[in-house]
């Protein structure tokens, strides 16, 4: 990955930012290529929030929380150019990981060990989100002296992160010559809380194998039980603005795009349209009216629906896309829909409905919805009322509304493999590329540097196929 190499200097040299100083500030453009880990710490983290955004843009629109309001950009909705927005490839390898990899092995020479878990942490937090997205990745051969790596598949990569979550746990016990303090822009240095994200992200993955012969949902749930038990243990980050410090999806941040709204699927499943006609009052936390009043969306592949601009509300200015909107790595919401999902599957669904509820009530709590609003929401019909009616549609649409931007929601509609059965009303947008052949999409193609510059090893791969797209993941099916 030698063309790769050129970067790692680069990042490591130019990466360390000051938590005094804007987010993208240098902090020395002339500065020592070696530091200590306590002044890569604060890059690492927010690179990786950054990572986690880009790879919500593509998904975002795949899973149809997000549609195209112009005509220049309708291809990203249809599937036909998804490489346009397949950018977290590169920020995996050439943003987090030079500066991780780096940073784990200064803290390893000096035997900083609580850095060392951390990096480990956020690595396989960030190389699941690739893997996730793209199917084989770079593992063995990453950031390292090769100028043609090979890919790995998704099965050896999984067995490696799983690996790198519970050697951080090993790590996290060891003494360390220097403690983690307000660099660790999550935590503040409290490790008691990164063992119990690792705990938790363990859980999300092996969630992730529902159609593999081996899943084993007892295991989650024994996760979840040792992972975070409210929302003070969440890994959240509150972008105080504005630019450079503007959070990823405001106006000012790094994702901006006029060419984006919400989509007509998500924006009906809270006017009430798709939840047995019930509001849901979130909506209003999301969503922007137009100039009528209404709060609508519009179809993946149609400019705007036909409808005048100004009919259609600005993404901007909400809960998820102001300069200063809160971002969390998992959020404790996710974690107990993952706790019902799991708990359905064992037959549990006395367990499975009291996650579901507690699931969506920290989300409108989170959201800063009244309790009145809340109490009325939660009795009404939008909701599975007892554990014999919880099905589990309404476990993964609940969860569909309550993690919005989050690449997991595209995890779990190929896992449910698109159901209408779960996601009612869901529907391939017009125009779906025909290269599919009525399939639907199932992971990003392969990121144009690497067709390149590594065409050979993308060939191996099949990623030049015109339906590339539409093979699934390795943990997508039962083989």
């Amino acid at each position: 990955m030698k063309r790769y190499s050129i970067y790692i200097l680069i990042l490591i040299i130019t990466g360390i930012t000051s938590c005094k100083k804007g987010f993208l500030d240098i902090e020395d453009p002339n500065g020592p290529a070696k530091t200590t880990p306590d002044k890569m710490l604060t890059n690492v983290l927010r690179q990786a929030l950054e990572l986690q955004a880009t790879a919500g843009l593509p998904t975002s629109t795949i899973t149809q929380q997000l549609a195209t309001s112009r005509l220049t950009t309708p291809n990203v909705d249809n599937w036909v150019d998804l490489g346009a927005v397949n950018y977290e490839f590169q920020n995996n390898y050439f943003f987090v990981a030079s500066n991780n990899e780096a940073m784990m092995q200064w803290a390893t020479e000096e035997g900083s060990f609580a850095y060392v878990g951390i990096g480990k942490l956020i690595k396989a937090l960030c190389y699941a989100y690739t893997t996730d997205l793209f199917g084989e990745v770079y593992y063995d051969e990453a950031n390292k002296e090769i100028a043609q790596p090979k890919f790995n598949t998704q099965d050896y990569v999984y067995q490696q992160i799983l690996g790198l979550i519970d050697d951080a746990e090993q790590q996290f016990d060891k003494p360390s010559f220097r403690t983690v303090g307000d660099e660790d822009i999550f935590y503040g240095g409290d490790l008691n809380k990164w063992k119990k994200f690792g705990f938790a992200l363990k859980a999300r993955l092996l969630n992730h194998l529902s159609k593999k012969p081996n899943y084993n949902p007892q295991e989650v749930l024994s996760l979840i039980d040792k992972s975070f038990q409210d929302r003070s243990g969440e890994p959240i980050f509150i972008y105080p603005g504005p630019y450079p410090d503007a959070h990823p999806w405001s106006p000012d941040g790094n994702l901006p795009s006029s060419a984006k709204t919400w989509n007509k699927y998500f924006v009906n499943l809270l006017n009430g349209e798709g939840m047995n006609g019930v509001r849901d009052p979130r909506l209003e936390k999301i969503v922007n009216p137009g100039s009528d009043g209404v709060y609508r969306g519009v179809t993946n592949g149609i400019t705007k629906d036909g409808l005048n601009p100004e009919l259609i509300g600005s993404l901007w200015g909400k809960f998820y896309t102001s300069e200063n909107s809160e971002y969390c790595l998992l959020t404790f919401d996710e974690l107990k829909f993952i706790e019902a999902e799991a708990a359905f599957r064992t037959g549990d669904k006395m367990r499975a409905h009291t996650a579901y509820k507690s699931a969506i009530t920290n989300n409108l709590q989170r959201m800063g919805v009244g309790i009145a609003e809340q109490n009325t929401y939660m009795q009404s019909a939008a909701v599975a009322q007892n554990p014999a009616s919880l099905s589990l549609k309404d476990i993964m649409i609940g969860k569909y509304i309550s993690l919005v931007f989050q690449p997991e929601i595209w995890v779990d509609m190929r896992r449910m493999d698109y159901s209408p059965q779960i996601y009612p009303g869901l529907a391939q947008p017009p125009g779906a590329n025909p290269a599919l052949k009525g399939a639907w999409v199932r992971r990003l193609p392969p990121f144009s540097t690497e067709i390149d510059y590594n065409k050979a090893q993308v060939e191996a791969i099949g990623g030049l196929a015109p339906d590339y797209t539409g093979k699934k993941v390795w943990w997508d099916s039962a083989n």
